[in-house]
């Protein structure tokens, strides 16, 4: 019964660090947006605490400038932790033709004028990275 408690109890402190993160001008919605473009890193759980010192002080005011210019319609991130990797899925929300790779530029040159030996360490950490670029789509059915 401890040992459930104990697990419950960090589950819980996980879930919660993970949220405070998570930060969107939209509330992690999205509406409209068509494209989706992530960046995933997977690093050490160790690094989260600079990368969300990172992300919260330097990259969120950079990508609500690009909202507020059009650049991007929202931004975010989701972290889970899988197989002992602990894994941040950065993404910037967009339109059909939504330059991503100018967007991303204009993150990181931002990140790095304001942190550049935060925006460094986060590089360092990085174990494993991938991009994408997702089409979203709507399903073709009704709901009750």
């Amino acid at each position: 019964m401890l040992k459930k408690l104990l697990t419950i109890s960090l589950l819980s402190c996980v879930s919660i660090s993970c949220a405070d993160a998570q930060t969107s001008t939209d509330g992690q919605a999205n509406p409209g947006a068509t494209r989706i473009s992530i960046a995933s890193h997977s690093v050490r759980f160790s690094d989260i605490p600079a990368f969300a010192a990172l992300y919260r002080g330097a990259a969120v005011p950079v990508m609500e400038n690009l909202v507020e210019d059009g650049m991007i319609t929202g931004y975010g991130v989701w972290m889970h932790n899988t197989g002992g990797k602990y894994n941040l899925r950065w993404h910037l929300a967009g339109m059909e033709g939504t330059n991503f790779e100018q967007a991303w530029t204009e993150v990181i040159t931002g990140i790095d004028a304001v942190d550049p030996e935060g925006l460094e360490a986060f590089n360092r950490s990085v174990l494993a990275h991938k991009d994408e670029v997702w089409n979203l789509g709507e399903r073709n059915w009704e709901t009750p």
